[in-house]
């Protein structure tokens, strides 16, 4: 029941906001997916690089591997990516 409500609440509030968070969860996705493991907190042209490791960086891998259904979304170069399906699926895989 304590995981129900809140899981009920975040549900419903879906379409209705989008933290600053999305962007950087969604470009670990991209470096994670795209690059080698030495270049996860290093790469240039990153904005934000990988700085919770190795649990986070392990978990944003995985994810990864199922974000290859929505390719615009593992993009380096669209940033500011962010269709509905894109939003759904991240804001699933933090639930």
């Amino acid at each position: 029941k304590c995981a129900i409500t809140p899981t009920t609440f975040k549900l419903l509030l879906f379409p209705l906001y989008m933290s600053t968070d999305f962007a950087v969860h969604r470009n670990w996705l991209t470096i994670t997916h795209l690059l080698s493991v030495k270049e996860w907190c290093y790469e240039e042209w990153a904005f934000w690089t990988l700085d919770y490791l190795p649990f986070l960086a392990a978990f944003e891998c995985i994810l990864s591997q199922f974000a290859q259904c929505f390719s615009a979304m593992l993009d380096m170069r669209n940033l500011g990516y962010d269709s509905v399906r894109t939003v759904y699926f991240q804001r699933q895989s933090v639930m």
